[in-house]
């Protein structure tokens, strides 16, 4: 499952993948089944509203998204920028984190 999920496997990875999902799940599910969150032409209106700056950052192993279903997503903001990460699958961050760091910093530089 390592390489399906991360691209690679090494120590810091298998910290990660061993973490309780359940633990961090009920944090996020109030946002993932909010109200309209089943509606896809609701949601895609009101993204196409925000004036907020969007990073898509999509790891070029991953299967869900794949980068062009990542590039897809773009689509659906008015000012969207996408990054792709080539080593990387569904979690950049551990697996490329300087990479994800920069593209981060290059997108929206810290103040100052």
């Amino acid at each position: 499952m390592g390489s399906l999920f991360y691209g690679d496997w090494n120590d810091t990875i298998a910290t990660h993948a061993t973490l309780e999902f359940e633990d961090r799940l009920p944090l996020a599910a109030g946002g993932y089944y909010g109200e309209g969150a089943f509606d896809p032409p609701s949601t895609r209106a009101r993204l196409a509203e925000s004036d907020v700056p969007v990073l898509v950052v999509a790891g070029g192993l991953d299967w869900a998204p794949t980068p062009e279903r990542a590039t897809e997503l773009t689509a659906l903001f008015p000012n969207t920028a996408l990054t792709v990460l080539p080593g990387s699958a569904h979690y950049p961050w551990i697996t490329e984190p300087e990479a994800f760091v920069s593209a981060i910093t290059e997108f929206a530089p810290p103040p100052g």
